[in-house]
């Protein structure tokens, strides 16, 4: 069966027993949406006050929250940059503390580097000190000073006293060296006064007999109470042997000196000595055989020495008397002098063959003093020749002498006579016309050599070799084939001063110096043979370096810096221009054989390397040449 729907309120509304229900109000029930609409409106609106209050709340709360977390992270904030600021201050405070102690380090090694220098050198100064009374005085004042004045630089206290602490650890080890250095150099003034006393009372000894026994005593005294040098030292502490030991090293060696004295000046006098037992216990047993035949061949030595007199060195004697007193000394008459003849005869075999050997050699000794002192005359003579020559020959030069002239100078000799020959055969040079100026370069290179060598001491020796036979420099020079006259001057030059080292090497260096640049001056040798010029052309370059040499010596300049390449002072700057050029050796040639050479203006211009002939014909140079023909 069908069920009739009902509608049943959720509200389940329940009704009350015994109340009347009133009638539906049609208005109330109209106006039902619109309050209950606003009902919910105002509930809504309620609840909108409700959630903005809440949410204010929220908010407030919120607000509360994040003040609050701020204030805590402000606090730790806070924390953390004092933490910081601390930590910061004690890393700066730590650091400043560091760098105070670096700088005081600093400043401490420095400052006592410093001084480091001028420590050393007064401990040096005070080491050599030979005043050692002073010395450590001395020291210590200049040490006191030293730091005083480093003390100055110092304005930090600690550092001023970090620095005295360590100065004072230094001077007691700088200090300590002093004191042994002083200490050695007062034991070495010891030494040192102790060897002058021993030298002097040796001195004594051997040169003042008669002191002998006092001088014994002040040497080898062992006596405390009145010591010897010896003693002394020993009491003083600078012997490094007992006293006894050094007293016998001494009177071996004062003994010693006193036997080899006598054997040396009196070898007879110590071999008596000898025999009489004098040396024993004196001197050492294994120096006695040795000093024994020394003073035997001594002895021996001075017997012929003094028999060798009989013969004395007298350059002013005669050879002949000189002859006659070496036959009386051989033969062993020594002119009847009985002593000579006596020490003769005690001679032993050896003795009289030292003896022979002796009076030989002063024979020769005799012969050469006497022969010097004759050519030492006549080289006072030679020497006066040739000042005359030399001045008499310009003369003749320049035409001022006559024949009659040379007759009337006062020549000295045989050597005067030679020399007024040849000043007569250059007068006939001159008139002639056969005085040459300067050329000869072979000649004088020969005449230079053998000056040099010693074949030539005069300039009248006749060695030099020619084709007429040996020829001296005044033989050679005029005529065709001879030498100038400032070739013979300079030769003659060399010749006086041969004696004179330095003279002599200044002049053989600038010969060896012009012969070095001979056939570069002279040029092609295929030329040299028929021209006449390449001689004078080598001459003037002679000339001009000749020149510039001796300018150069008078200046102070070395013979080395003047001949050396490698030199400022090179007297050949250029030797282009004393070289000659193939065509200026061509014409010097055709001049040479009397061909005549038409001058360079005559001449075409040269044609280029590059060029061919038809383009040289063609140039402006060629067609300017041809037009001036």
């Amino acid at each position: 069966m069908v069920k009739i729907p009902t509608f049943t309120s959720e509200g389940n509304p329940q009704k009350t027993s015994g109340v009347i229900s009133q009638i539906p109000n049609i208005s109330d029930a109209a106006t039902l949406p619109y309050r209950t609409l606003s009902k919910q409106a105002d509930s809504i609106a309620n609840l909108g006050l409700k959630f903005q209050q809440q949410n204010k709340n929220f908010e407030s709360q919120l607000y509360k929250l994040n003040k609050e977390q701020e204030v805590q992270e402000y606090k730790i904030d806070e924390k953390y940059k004092t933490d910081v600021i601390n930590t910061n201050n004690k890393l700066e405070n730590d650091f400043k503390i560091l760098q105070l102690r670096l700088d005081r380090k600093t400043l401490l090694k420095s400052t006592i580097n410093n001084i480091l220098p001028q420590l050393n050198e007064i401990k040096l100064t005070a080491s050599t000190n030979s005043n050692t009374l002073k010395a450590k005085e001395e020291y210590d004042t200049s040490f006191k000073q030293i730091i005083e004045n480093a003390k100055l630089n110092i304005d930090d206290k600690v550092v001023k006293q970090m620095f005295e602490m360590e100065v004072g650890d230094l001077y007691a080890t700088e200090s300590q060296q002093v004191d042994s250095y002083i200490r050695k150099n007062s034991i070495t003034n010891a030494k040192i006064v102790l060897n002058t006393d021993k030298e002097k009372l040796f001195h004594d000894y051997i040169n003042n007999p008669s002191d002998r026994p006092i001088i014994l005593q002040k040497l080898f005294s062992l006596n405390p109470n009145a010591p010897g040098i010896f003693m002394e030292a020993a009491m003083d502490g600078i012997l490094k042997v007992p006293p006894q030991l050094a007293v016998q090293a001494a009177q071996v060696e004062l003994f010693t000196i006193e036997a080899e004295k006598l054997v040396d000046e009196n070898p007879k006098e110590f071999l008596n000595l000898l025999e009489q037992g004098y040396w024993k216990g004196k001197i050492l047993t294994t120096n006695i055989p040795k000093l024994k035949d020394a003073a035997i061949d001594k002895a021996r030595a001075m017997d012929v020495d003094f028999l060798t007199t009989h013969m004395p060195v007298d350059p002013n004697m005669d050879i002949e008397d000189a002859e006659v007193l070496y036959k009386q000394a051989i033969s062993g008459d020594f002119g009847g002098d009985k002593n000579k003849q006596s020490i003769y005869k005690n001679l032993d075999d050896e003795g009289k063959a030292d003896f022979i050997t002796a009076i030989n050699q002063q024979r020769s000794h005799v012969r050469a003093e006497i022969s010097f002192q004759q050519n030492q005359e006549q080289r006072k003579e030679i020497d006066a020749n040739n000042e005359l020559y030399t001045d008499t020959y310009g003369k003749i030069v320049s035409g001022e002498l006559t024949v009659s002239d040379i007759d009337a100078l006062g020549f000295e000799g045989k050597l005067g006579v030679e020399y007024k020959s040849a000043l007569k055969n250059l007068i006939a040079k001159r008139e002639e016309g056969t005085l040459v100026s300067d050329a000869g370069l072979k000649l004088y290179d020969q005449a230079f050599k053998m000056i040099m060598n010693g074949d030539i001491t005069s300039v009248t020796d006749k060695v030099i070799p020619t084709n007429d036979g040996p020829k001296s420099i005044m033989d050679i020079t005029g005529g065709e084939d001879g030498i100038g006259f400032s070739q013979s001057k300079e030769l003659y030059s060399l010749i006086i001063n041969r004696n004179n080292e330095d003279v002599m090497f200044q002049k053989n260096a600038f010969q060896d110096f012009l012969n070095s640049y001979k056939e570069q001056i002279l040029g092609n040798p295929l030329y040299q043979k028929f021209n006449t010029q390449s001689e004078s052309r080598f001459f003037d370059f002679s000339l001009i370096m000749k020149q510039a040499y001796e300018q150069g010596l008078k200046e102070g300049k070395s013979p080395y810096s003047l001949l050396n390449s490698s030199s400022d002072d090179f007297i050949l700057k250029n030797i282009a221009e004393f070289i000659p050029s193939d065509e200026q050796l061509t014409d010097e040639l055709l001049q040479s054989m009397g061909v005549n050479v038409p001058d360079d203006e005559n001449l075409p211009p040269q044609r280029k390397p590059d060029q061919t002939p038809e383009e040289w014909m063609n140039s402006d140079e060629y067609k300017t040449w041809e037009n001036n023909q």
